[in-house]
């Protein structure tokens, strides 16, 4: 047997640790990322967070021991679990808190994963902040940015938890890092509409199964920070919701989320709604300067939001300017603008993807503009709508009640089984008015129950359409010419194997 080396010890001094008493804070993290390191051959070594997450540990030699001592009177008698992770296949041990206690380790690396098991008074769900200190004889000490999770009830508890000032917390801004905030309160309102700045990963989200409503809050995410609503997965609806009260974000974040090379995840069941902009650019979302868009799940909402500026009013609910937007689920329904892109308008150097999800929905939840009902692309501007996506019953006061395309460089791809269908154009192109760029259609439908004058499938006014695969644009219905497609340029163009003449029309159905 080998002889066992007992020359040092190492004792893992844990003190302070203060947890958000929230039996949710456990719910809402995915994987953890932005592992940094840090260790010495003595003295302390000091973590950059607090609340749940890993703490990776690096023992130089066999025969080590790990020590841990609460600070009971911070604790406050709540208990805490201790997963620890070792080599060569081991068990994972678990340590109850805060009697505190040793465990006796073999050489290898270990990670210790700190969960809370349960809370005393609700005031003390705030106490998500405090400072660890490692003390290290030998080894190394690896760390993976944790995240405080911090319970909210009123509006000054959101600011400083948002802010960073929740003494004596001080936000790590380190990648990987941040914070979760769960909103306790059934509404918490700001008296008048309040902006913040968000500069690193904050989440934010509600008690799994509760509804909680956020109102007259806006946000900046600025560059390499995000901005993360709601738990994944999330199924019970509403959750979060963010409203805007029908108020005028114009003068606080232009719009109310307002992503600046930042990026924003909308997940589960996070409503969006009621927030209206008279500055231009979305009513509710504006993305530019590279930022990203991404809703995920089934049950997100973004509805009843409004872009009125009189002049420039392009996005109802969402503008993309060279950024990127992925829709994986959720909706975007009644929402409108005085100009173009009811639902969403992709500007100049921008990518939306849409796999599944639905842009209006019902005949009661469309979307609304002049051109582009749901969906307006730039020129320069690319859309790919493929899997599931849907596109239905929006309308346009003048054309493309579906999707308008428009310029030389846009983009619109559709593919799988995506439909476009039940939308109407008071004008011309009552699913898709293709006004310049490309149209490459490889599979969906554009059909059934899109309406026009002319072209109530698709109106061909410049641009190219190709087809390949299997589609189909059947069951329209045009008051004048073009029931399926009206090519009104001067050059032929072939759809599905049909071939239609310049300034000509075609009634039947095309499928291919």
């Amino acid at each position: 047997m080998k002889k066992r080396n007992t020359q040092k010890t190492m004792a893992i001094l844990v003190m302070g640790i203060i947890f958000a008493l929230l039996s949710g804070c456990d719910n809402g993290f995915g994987s953890l990322s932005g592992v940094s390191s840090s260790g010495s051959e003595s003295g302390d070594v000091d973590l950059p967070r607090a609340g749940m997450g890993e703490i990776r540990i690096g023992l130089g030699g066999p025969a080590k021991s790990l020590t841990m001592v609460p600070t009971a009177d911070e604790l406050g008698g709540i208990s805490f679990e201790v997963d620890l992770n070792g080599p060569y296949g081991q068990e994972p041990t678990k340590y109850f808190g805060p009697d505190g206690g040793t465990i006796s380790l073999s050489s290898g690396n270990y990670t210790l994963t700190v969960k809370l098991l349960n809370g005393e008074t609700p005031k003390k769900r705030l106490r998500a902040i405090a400072n660890e200190t490692i003390k290290v004889s030998s080894g190394s000490v690896h760390f993976i940015a944790m995240k405080a999770c911090i319970g909210v009830f009123d509006e000054t508890e959101f600011s400083a938890a948002l802010q960073g000032t929740l003494s004596p917390y001080t936000p790590d801004t380190t990648s990987g890092a941040g914070d979760l905030i769960v909103l306790q309160d059934n509404i918490i309102t700001f008296t008048a509409i309040t902006s913040f700045t968000v500069d690193r990963d904050i989440t934010i989200m509600a008690e799994p199964g509760i509804t909680r409503t956020l109102k007259q809050a806006a946000f900046t995410v600025n560059p390499g920070a995000s901005l993360t609503l709601g738990k994944a997965g999330e199924t019970a609806y509403p959750g979060l919701v963010l409203d805007g009260d029908n108020l005028d974000y114009a003068s606080a974040s232009s719009p109310a989320l307002n992503i600046s090379g930042g990026s924003l995840t909308i997940n589960g069941n996070t409503e969006i709604t009621k927030y209206k902009s008279s500055s231009g650019k979305g009513g509710a979302i504006y993305v530019h300067n590279n930022g990203s868009l991404t809703i995920n799940d089934g049950y997100g909402k973004i509805n009843n939001n409004e872009n009125i500026d009189t002049i420039d009013g392009n996005g109802g609910a969402i503008f993309i300017e060279d950024s990127v937007f992925e829709m994986n689920g959720g909706s975007i329904t009644n929402n409108k603008t005085t100009e173009n892109g009811g639902g969403v308008y992709i500007g100049s150097g921008s990518q939306f993807t849409m796999s599944a999800g639905t842009i209006g929905g019902s005949s009661s939840d469309g979307n609304n503009a002049v051109d582009g009902g749901g969906v307006y692309i730039e020129d320069g501007g690319q859309f790919t709508m493929n899997g599931t996506a849907t596109i239905s019953y929006n309308e346009a006061t003048g054309n493309g009640g579906g999707v308008y395309v428009t310029g030389s460089n846009s983009q619109f791809t559709m593919s799988g089984t995506a439909a476009i269908s039940n939308n109407d154009a008071t004008g011309d192109g009552g699913g898709v008015y293709l006004d310049g760029g490309q149209f490459t259609m490889s599979g969906g439908i554009i059909g059934s129950g899109n309406t026009a004058v002319m072209g109530a499938g698709l109106l061909i006014a410049d641009g190219t359409i190709t087809t390949s695969g299997s589609g189909s644009i059947s069951g329209n219905t045009a008051t004048g010419n073009g029931q399926a497609v009206y090519n009104d340029t001067t050059t032929q163009q072939t759809v599905g194997g049909t071939s239609i003449g310049g300034n000509s029309s075609h009634d039947s159905d095309i499928t291919w």
